[in-house]
């Protein structure tokens, strides 16, 4: 009986040669030609072959063309390169007089600054040196009440930070441990993490101004693979919540006031929607003043709500501002101050009392609140935090769509690409429209997946069963499927939405 296991060894030369590897000239001239033999014969890997020496033909024709962060990058550099080699003018080339101001400014620059006294002001132990920086210093040295109070800062932030690790130690929380380290690394992209909040808020005002254009709106949706005929049924909303709104602030002392995540919502979903009447832009006022009024009281997840629509209204219109910043501080000092609360158990952004949904949203507004001066590696430990205490939610046996959701909402800038598959993976066990009235997590889902991953096209049409669902009974309900269906051209997207508008309105660039 001949025996299977000792086979020729062109057949094992013709096994380890793909169509891929045919096509990308990796096998050896015996095994491509094995191939192309069976080739013949088989038609289904005739095609195969050709669609994978296409698909190579296609890859090498690819151009990128460099993001607003790259320009704003290579700028930097170029900047900080010249200051660090200027222009070099040989001594004795230059007029005396020059010489002699430049040691004029050298010396009267010395006796006033005095660089002995700050060198024994900063003797060791004046404060512990981390890879956070101090909010609003520029890494300078400073003297007097101004570096007593840095140094006070950095102690009292230092001791937060032995605060957290003693907790998650007795807690035995290793993901919160985890993200704690990965925060406090020093190789961190912080010229990132200052720019592309920026980034994101300038492109937020642009797109603002071109979804007043029903046919930008329209082929952003067509060309994701969406529903056109949704945006239709997202206008008829907002102008329904426009009218709504105004009415329920009117009738409070017969009716409830309307809960501050209802009317941020609402706000959002007006947004999202686009500028299209004044009575928009007057509901917009009324909610985001409303929304401002009461942050001094709101409760974390309130706050978290009402962040996530000032943001976007200061992001639009520069108004509210101050508000944003404020309470955005609050909550980073909740998070981060107080070493004695964080002794005594978790503050409540942290507790496993807040939904995954609200966690989602605030990992999404400290991501954006640095363009607003906060400190952007603070805000980026936070999200560290709370990326750690969703995964640990789900270690726990979280197994449904909230968590997964939040993480790619909120985080995915914080995920491998690894693990970012995973959750994309968990959350196509779920059809969109099998969640509601969840919109609030269809909507993450729908915000969080980017054009380019795969399943996003898959998404796209799985979305579109929303549009032809009732009307929702609730405010907050109904506002919320508003945003869902408007992600094509109101979830932040890069420069698409202003790609579209330039092709589909002949503009120039």
């Amino acid at each position: 009986m001949t025996s299977f296991a000792n086979l020729p060894d062109d057949r094992d030369r013709e096994l380890d040669c793909t169509a891929l590897d045919a096509a990308l000239g990796a096998c050896d001239r015996a095994a491509e030609d094995a191939l192309r033999a069976r080739a013949t014969e088989d038609p289904a890997l005739m095609f195969q072959l050709a669609e994978e020496v296409a698909f190579l033909e296609r890859c090498r024709e690819l151009t990128v063309t460099p993001s607003a962060r790259y320009g704003a990058m290579l700028r930097d550099v170029t900047r900080r390169a010249e200051r660090r080699v200027p222009r070099h003018v040989p001594l004795l080339q230059r007029p005396w007089f020059v010489v002699a101001a430049a040691a004029a400014v050298t010396f009267a620059a010395l006796a006033w600054s005095d660089p002995l006294s700050h060198r024994r002001a900063d003797a060791p132990g004046s404060g512990m040196k981390l890879a956070i920086a101090v909010e609003g210093g520029s890494g300078d040295e400073v003297s007097g009440e101004a570096g007593t109070a840095q140094v006070h800062t950095q102690s009292s932030f230092a001791s937060a930070v032995e605060a957290m690790r003693d907790r998650f130690e007795v807690e035995g929380s290793g993901q919160l441990r985890e993200a704690l380290t990965s925060a406090l690394s020093p190789d961190r992209d912080r010229l990132g993490r200052w720019l592309d909040p920026r980034n994101t808020v300038a492109l937020m005002r642009l797109d603002h101004e071109v979804r007043a254009r029903s046919e930008v709106r329209e082929q952003a949706l067509r060309s994701q693979g969406g529903l056109a005929a949704a945006d239709r049924r997202v206008q008829q909303f907002a102008d329904d919540l426009a009218r709504e709104l105004p009415r329920r602030f009117r009738a409070v002392p017969f009716e409830p006031e309307p809960a501050l995540a209802e009317v941020a919502w609402v706000v959002r979903a007006l947004l999202a929607a686009g500028p299209t009447s004044a009575q928009r832009a007057e509901a917009v006022a009324a909610g985001s003043q409303w929304l401002a009024d009461r942050l001094e009281v709101a409760t974390v997840a309130d706050s978290v709500a009402a962040l996530s629509a000032l943001i976007e209204v200061a992001a639009v219109s520069g108004q509210h501002v101050a508000a944003v910043s404020s309470q955005g501080r609050r909550l980073l000092e909740d998070v981060l101050s107080p070493a004695d609360a964080w002794r005594r158990g978790r503050p409540d952004l942290l507790a496993a009392a807040v939904s995954p949904a609200v966690v989602g949203e605030a990992m999404r507004v400290f991501r954006q609140l640095p363009a607003f001066g906060l400190d952007a590696e603070r805000c980026e430990l936070i999200r560290n935090l709370l990326l750690g205490s969703l995964r640990e939610r789900i270690d726990r046996g979280a197994d449904g769509p909230e968590c997964f959701a939040a993480l790619v909402y909120g985080g995915s800038d914080l995920l491998d690409e690894l693990e970012r598959y995973s959750c994309e993976r968990h959350l196509r066990r779920w059809q969109p429209v099998s969640l509601a009235p969840d919109f609030v997590t269809v909507q993450q889902l729908a915000w969080g997946m980017e054009p380019g991953r795969s399943g996003y096209t898959r998404l796209q049409w799985q979305l579109r069963p929303l549009a032809a669902l009732p009307r929702p009974q609730s405010m907050q309900a109904q506002a919320a499927l508003t945003v869902c269906l408007a992600a094509s051209y109101a979830a932040p997207r890069g420069e698409f939405l202003q790609e579209v508008a330039r092709a589909t309105l002949g503009l120039g660039d």
